[in-house]
């Protein structure tokens, strides 16, 4: 099968990781080909390195229309079986390759419980009939989007992220201990953030969190591995905070389950998430979790079972949960134990590959005119 995936980026963020390792697993059965609607970051290089076809569209900004002529001469000249894009500006971009003869079927991924903007859910509404099918990569995103009519429920299906479970795996008992590795000035549990420093990922929920910490002498470090339009502005508040001996901000790393192995805990303090690619990284390395309660998170922390779950938005809660967790260490790896299990049992890449290839063959095998049927009201 030839596939054309249509990502809005492939800068550094979970959706463009997680298509750069599947990669390896699709391979086999498909003829990959990924497209970047803006121009290559360093996720799209290393594909291109590793020997992936890759290419751009050059767009200068969301929706440059010039972009679409480069849209369309890719879709010309691969003529794929198959346009499976991803995130938001992708996805309604490649719903025109529907309406063209050099595709046979789109199929949608979303990977967020909600958009920025009202006009991208009236968007994705008005398109959806253009979709051979709709993938949600977790249960609560597939039911948050199915009430807000942006997927059908004919069409849904609850594909979940994978992670290699061999790559990220638990720490040796003679690791650097987690608060040296990580240059903190004295012994002290060290929890981390993983992510883009962006707006939905709520890093000011956790500085917020750490100035109540400190204020109420609990001894605990906190390393934020990642960057993103915020840093600046979230290292200020930091300052402001008075937090910085006890924040550190060390940008991205090039060895993530080293870094995943190095800490005791991870944090997501999110406004809003869909099923994040470095809480699974996490718990594939046996840690446990406090985060806030959104998208399919609670899935994958069974409830409560692999993590400490707080409101979004709500730092008093979540120095709770952080403060909990010190005050249980066997309850924590306990917690760390459940989440390895969980992911070894149904969260790897080869099985979310697998997954993918089932669904494209199911598509191609319905008749052109049904794929492209509008729904009925």
């Amino acid at each position: 099968m030839r596939v054309l995936f249509l990502i809005t980026s492939l800068d550094t963020g979970g959706a463009e990781i997680l298509l750069e390792r599947l990669m390896p697993h699709l391979t086999p059965w498909v003829e990959p080909f990924a497209v970047s609607l803006r121009p290559l970051g360093p996720v799209g290089r290393r594909m291109r390195e590793a020997g992936y076809s890759v290419g751009s569209c050059d767009m200068a900004m969301k929706y440059d229309p010039r972009g679409l002529l480069a849209l369309s001469r890719h879709l010309r000249a691969f003529r794929a079986d198959v346009v499976h894009s991803h995130l938001v500006h992708a996805n309604l971009l490649g719903r025109l390759a529907a309406l063209t003869p050099w595709t046979r079927a789109e199929i949608s991924s979303i990977h967020n419980e909600r958009f920025e903007h009202r006009w991208e859910y009236e968007a994705l509404r008005a398109t959806d009939s253009l979709t051979s099918a709709d993938v949600c990569i977790g249960r609560q995103i597939a039911v948050v989007m199915t009430r807000s009519g942006v997927v059908s429920p004919r069409k849904v299906r609850v594909i979940p992220n994978g992670v290699d479970a061999d790559h990220f795996h638990p720490a040796s008992m003679d690791r650097v201990p987690p608060w040296r590795r990580w240059g903190f000035a004295d012994e002290r549990p060290v929890f981390g953030f993983v992510g883009r420093l962006e707006p939905q990922k709520d890093v000011s929920n956790l500085l917020a969190a750490a100035a109540i910490l400190e204020s109420r002498k609990v001894d605990v470090g906190f390393v934020v591995i990642g960057d993103g339009s915020l840093r600046a502005q979230l290292e200020a508040e930091a300052s402001t905070r008075e937090v910085r001996g006890s924040v550190k901000f060390v940008g991205e790393t090039a060895d993530m389950p080293d870094a995943m192995r190095s800490l005791d805990a991870l944090v997501l303090p999110s406004a809003w998430e869909g099923l994040p690619l470095a809480l699974l990284e996490a718990m594939a390395c046996g840690l446990p979790v406090v985060s806030t309660d959104v998208g399919s998170v609670g899935e994958l922390l069974g409830g409560g079972a692999g993590g400490v779950l707080v409101p979004p938005r709500d730092p008093v809660a979540f120095a709770d949960g952080v403060a909990g967790m010190l005050g249980d260490v066997e309850r924590a790896r306990s917690m760390g134990a459940h989440n390895r299990e969980i992911v070894l049992a149904g969260y790897s890449l080869q099985a979310n590959a697998a997954e993918l290839i089932t669904l494209y063959r199911q598509v191609l095998a319905r008749p052109v005119r049904a794929m492209l049927t509008p729904r009925r009201p």
